[in-house]
C-alpha cells in the first residue's frame, strides 16, 4: 500500500448520480441532452466515426479510474484557464505522489467540458448547466485509495478558482469512480461525448497512453 502526505485544501466535482445517468443513457446510445442542472432529457443518438476510433485509441489504456475536476462561479472559465491550471494541478500531483526526481508519469487522459470557448460555439449559455469541469481517466500505478485521499487537497490548493467537493458533491466522494472491465468502456466513451467532429476538449499536452499487456 502506498502512502502519500501533503498539506492543502480540497478537489473539483460532480455527483455520481448525476454522471451515472447521463452514462445510461450513452450505453443505450441514447445522448443525454442537459437543459437544466440535474435534469436530462433523451434523444436518439450513435456515435460518430471520431469517437469510435478516438473511443478504441484510448481504450488500449486500461485506466482504472475516471476523476472529475470543476470550478468555482457560476460564469465557468475558459479553456487556456482550464488546460493552464489542470497542468499546475499535475505538477503538484507529481511531486506528492511520486516525487520530484521521479521520471515515472501516471497515464491519463482529460477531457474539458464546458469552456466558455465551447459553450459560444455549441450556442450556449452557462444558465442551468454544471460550469466548466474536467473528466480525467487515471490509470494509477498503486494503491487507489491513496491518490483519491490526497488529490482533493491538491487540486483546490492549485488556485482559488478549483471547487470545493463539499459544496459541489456534498456528502459524497463518488467525484472519483474506479473503473474495471465492466464499466471501462462505458466511462471512456461517455468523457468523449462532445467529441462528434472534433477532439478539441481534449488536453493533448497532457494525454499519456500506456498500451495495455
Amino acid at each position: 500500500m502506498t502512502t502519500i502526505h501533503t498539506h492543502g485544501s480540497a478537489i473539483a466535482i460532480r455527483s455520481r448520480s448525476q454522471i451515472s445517468s447521463a452514462v445510461n443513457g450513452w450505453a443505450m446510445q441514447g445522448h443525454p441532452k442537459r437543459n437544466s442542472f440535474g435534469t436530462q432529457q433523451q434523444r436518439e443518438y450513435h456515435r460518430s466515426r471520431l469517437q469510435e476510433a478516438t473511443l478504441a485509441w484510448l481504450l488500449g489504456t486500461e485506466w482504472n479510474a475516471m476523476v472529475t475536476f470543476t470550478f468555482n462561479g457560476e460564469r465557468g472559465v475558459s479553456y487556456w484557464t482550464a488546460s493552464k491550471i489542470f497542468g499546475q494541478f499535475l505538477t503538484r500531483l507529481k511531486h506528492v505522489a511520486l516525487g520530484r526526481k521521479s521520471r515515472r508519469r501516471i497515464p491519463m487522459a482529460p477531457i474539458v467540458e464546458d469552456s466558455k470557448e465551447q459553450l459560444r460555439q455549441c450556442g450556449l449559455t452557462m444558465d442551468g448547466r454544471e460550469g466548466t469541469h474536467v473528466h480525467c481517466l487515471f490509470q494509477f500505478p498503486d494503491d487507489l485509495g491513496a491518490y483519491k485521499e490526497v488529490m482533493p487537497d491538491i487540486w483546490r490548493g492549485t488556485a482559488k478558482v478549483c471547487g470545493d467537493p463539499k459544496v459541489y458533491c456534498p456528502n459524497s466522494t463518488e467525484w472519483f469512480l474506479p473503473l474495471d472491465n465492466a464499466t471501462r468502456d462505458i466511462y471512456t466513451g461517455y468523457v468523449l461525448k462532445y467529441c462528434r467532429v472534433d477532439t478539441l476538449g481534449l488536453l493533448y499536452q497532457y494525454l499519456h497512453l500506456e498500451k495495455a499487456s
